[in-house]
């Protein structure tokens, strides 16, 4: 099963949770290829097929690249103030990164305000 863009749902989560869970930075990503990588998804995402789980992965490390570009825009004041500002930077990643829920892009969001921190 997949979504409307192609990724398989479960294989997705997965990946994610490699680039966004308790890290400071997309550090697996930074270090590791797809193909490196794709034994952690299987194993997060058992029904998965290999492609599935390399098409997750190529999603969320564009996703990751750029939610680090736009968060470090936003924290330099890019993308306006306020609640405004979040709203603007929010929009920005989804036009560019379909196949997300807003959930999921707040969450890349949280994780890519904590990765510019530093």
């Amino acid at each position: 099963m997949t979504d409307a863009v192609g990724l398989n749902p479960e294989a997705k989560q997965a990946a994610l949770a490699l680039a966004l869970e308790g890290t400071r930075s997309p550090l697996a990503y930074e270090q590791n290829t797809d193909e490196q990588l794709l034994d952690s998804v299987k194993q997060r995402a058992p029904g998965a097929t290999d492609e599935d789980c390399l098409l997750a992965l190529a999603a969320v490390r564009t996703l990751a690249d750029h939610v680090y570009d736009v968060c470090d825009a936003f924290r330099d004041g890019a993308c306006g103030e306020g609640e405004q500002a979040r709203d603007a930077a929010l929009q920005e990643l989804a036009g560019d990164n379909p196949g997300f829920t807003s959930e999921e892009m707040e969450r890349a969001f949280e994780a890519g305000l904590l990765w510019t921190a530093f």
